[in-house]
């Protein structure tokens, strides 16, 4: 199957905040850190060629992603990637779970709420 993305479509991907890690004179150098939580961000797809497919973040500090059209279209269709539309909208949901009766448990995950 041959699916090509269209430069400019936008799609909700699940992604950890980059930090710079190395600056040699003007340079810095990025990764992904590991240890930052796992937010929806919303990416632009800039490039769809050679069987890979380039994804661009619309938000700062987070780094450009690059991946295989077969990667994209499974994350697809498990839902690790969702298609940016005007009803699907990120948020930050938080709740408290009773550990014990007198303790509770806070609780936060970055969420895309679909439909309204």
């Amino acid at each position: 199957m041959d699916v090509r993305l269209s430069k400019g479509l936008h799609y909700y991907m699940l992604m950890r905040q980059a930090k710079c890690f190395f600056k040699c004179g003007d340079d810095k150098y990025y990764m992904v850190d590991n240890s930052a939580p796992t937010k929806w961000v919303e990416c632009e797809v800039i490039d769809d060629s050679n069987g890979f497919i380039e994804f661009k973040p619309l938000e700062e500090g987070y780094l450009n992603i690059r991946r295989t059209r077969l990667d994209i279209l499974d994350s697809l269709r498990r839902g690790y990637i969702v298609e940016a539309t005007p009803d699907v909208e990120c948020s930050l949901e938080e709740w408290e779970e009773p550990l014990t009766c007198n303790i509770n448990l806070h609780h936060s995950a970055w969420v895309l709420k679909i439909g309204k």
